[in-house]
Formats: C-alpha cells, structure tokens, sequence
C-alpha cells in the first residue's frame, strides 16, 4: 500500500489526543504534521524512523508562537515547570567533587561546612551577614583530616570527595567553604573545587544532575578592610577603579583574573571556581573569607526546557528535528496565541519510535 506524502496528525486525535484545545478559538485549525518519506513512515499511530535521520514537521495554521519539546531527557513538556523531584523517586543522591590545592601550606585553612539551621544571607548587609556566618553552628561536611593537609603534584592533580545526600532529604542544607590564612610567613594556597555537582539517580534509571552553577554560591569577604594597594591594584580593572574610593565594594567581590585574596567563579558553570593564592610576604593581606549557597533541596532539579520554533517576528512552516538515541518519544508541539483580548494554547503530541 502506497503511504501518503503528509501524515497528519489530526487523524490521531482519538487514538493519542494529539491535540487539546481548551478555548476553542482559532488555534482549533493549526497543527503539525509529520512529511513521510521512504525513511520516515507511519506505523498505525506511530512515526517509525531510524536514528539520526531527520525529520520534517509541517506547521499548519497561523499559531503566533510555536515551541517543541522532543520528549528526550531534559525536554518533556509534562516537566516544563518542574523544580522538585518526589523523594520516594530517588534511587540514590551524591554530592561530588574534585580539589586542587597548590602552593603554600593548605593545613587547617580552609574547611568544607555544612547547616540545616542557617537563615542564609542577605548578600547586601554586610555586617549582619558576617555576624550570621560566625554564630551559627556549623558542621563539617568534610572532615578535616580528611581535606588535603599538603599541596598537589601540580594543577592537574585533584582529590576526590563523595557525600551521601539522602541523609539531608527533607532538609534546607546550606554549603559554606570557609577560607583563612594561619600563616604569614609563607604564600596561601590556591584551592580549587573542580564538577561540583548532586547527581541523583532515580528509581526509573534516569539520572538527573545539579551543578554548582545552581546552587547560589556567594562570597563574603570578611577581611575586605585589609586590602593593601598591592591587592586592590591586581584586580579587574572596573572593581579596581571602584575599590580605589569605596572598599565596601569587596564585600562580596569575585574576581575574573588572578588578583590574590579572592574567589573567582567565573567558571562555576562547568562545576568550577576557586580561591586565588596571595603572598603575605608580598604586601597581600591575611585572606578571609567564605563562599556560601543558597538553601538546597537535594530534591531540586531543572525544569525541563522546549525549543522556540516560531514567534512573533518569525515566520515558519516547517522545522526539522533529528533523533541520534533509539526510544520511543513523544514529541509536544506547543502553539500559542495571545493577545490583549485573549490567550489561547494547543498542544500537538506525536509517538515517535526511533529504531
């Protein structure tokens, strides 16, 4: 039997209402379409195709924005507003990390904490912040002994830390790293945290992450009234500029190059930052400072994300998408229209079975 060109998929409403349309307006005559070809065809109710072969979606109707969500991990639309996990889906949940610490003398200097009670910070009062950080009751997330008491071979050596986190189900657990010079006879160590990250494995098998990126990391630099001309003439230019007649402006300051004495994050989007060396010898100050998160459900996790195929100031028929994972997926097409009189939405679901 000769397959036809354009498989519609208005014809699978009764069989996977493909298509809901609450308000009945004028989105009830847009769709999407699946083009057939002799690689991409209709099984029954099901779009059969082989893994990393395109395919073209038709658009159909004037739908003023079009998203889709191909149904893979991190893209179904039933998740699109999920922030939180049920706990009884968790499997296991693991904080990891990886530490380097070169130069000087890193023993007893700087300590990995953790609270279930701390209020977290307002991140623009210093003194309260500071008198918050030093009277609640940490605990050690690391033991001490258990950090790294000598410097590394080099920068490309780390250490290696796993936390259970299901002990803290239920809990708000703010993270602090605790950063003091002890020693002013010697240059302070540069720590460096390396794909920081909670990794939870569900019941299902699938494994949802949460980088470091997520978790709200703050500084507060506790002695930013120490800073010494050395010091302040190291940093980026516009803090430089800034702390030359202000140094509130360090309170809880990072940095974007090596100036001595502070965290640079900058990089926290692949899991790393770190603290910079500073030589006392040198004209620097004694560091202080913390770098502390925001409250963290271990439960948390991203909402899952759509593509935006069209909008306003676009005009599309087609889109082409391309499936490299054999599965069975369900692709969601979200149409919208909207105006100052009325907002309308349809959702177009196809099964798509990659072989």
């Amino acid at each position: 039997m000769k397959l036809l060109n354009i498989f519609s998929v208005g014809l699978l409403l009764m069989a996977f209402a493909s298509c809901e349309n609450p308000l009945e307006t004028d989105l009830s005559n847009a769709d999407v379409t699946v083009q057939l070809n002799d690689k991409v065809v209709a099984d029954g109710n099901i779009i059969r195709v082989k893994k990393g072969t395109p395919i073209t979606f038709n658009i159909i109707g004037e739908p003023d924005y079009v998203s889709f969500f191909s149904g893979e991990k991190g893209h179904i639309y039933e998740y699109r507003d999920r922030q939180f996990i049920d706990m009884d889906q968790i499997k296991s949940s693991v904080l990891t990390f990886d530490v380097n610490v070169v130069y000087g003398n890193p023993a007893n200097i700087f300590k990995m904490l953790y609270s279930t009670d701390f209020v977290g910070m307002n991140k623009n009062d210093f003194k309260n912040d500071s008198i918050l950080l030093e009277q609640t009751q940490w605990n050690e997330l690391i033991a001490q002994a258990d950090l790294p008491q000598t410097t590394h071979a080099n920068a490309d050596t780390y250490s290696s830390y796993s936390i259970d986190m299901k002990q803290f189900f239920g809990q708000n657990i703010t993270l602090a790293i605790r950063y003091e010079g002890i020693d002013a006879t010697q240059s302070q160590s540069k720590i460096t945290f390396k794909d920081m990250k909670i990794t939870n494995v569900m019941a299902n098998g699938d494994i949802i992450e949460v980088g470091a990126s997520q978790f709200g990391f703050t500084p507060i630099n506790l002695n930013y009234m120490d800073a010494t001309t050395k010091q302040i003439n190291a940093l980026p230019a516009d803090l430089k500029n800034k702390a030359l007649e202000d140094l509130t402006v360090l309170q809880y300051a990072t940095v974007t190059n090596g100036a001595g004495g502070f965290w640079r994050t900058d990089q926290i989007a692949t899991g790393k930052f770190w603290m910079n060396a500073s030589d006392p010898r040198q004209d620097m100050p004694m560091t202080y400072s913390w770098i502390v998160s925001d409250h963290l459900a271990v439960n948390a996790c991203e909402p899952d994300a759509g593509v935006s195929v069209k909008n306003m100031s676009t005009v599309v028929d087609k889109f082409e998408y391309t499936y490299n994972e054999v599965g069975t997926y369900k692709a969601t097409f979200a149409l919208h229209n909207a105006n100052y009189q009325y907002s309308d939405e349809k959702l177009c679901n196809i099964i798509i079975n990659v072989e």
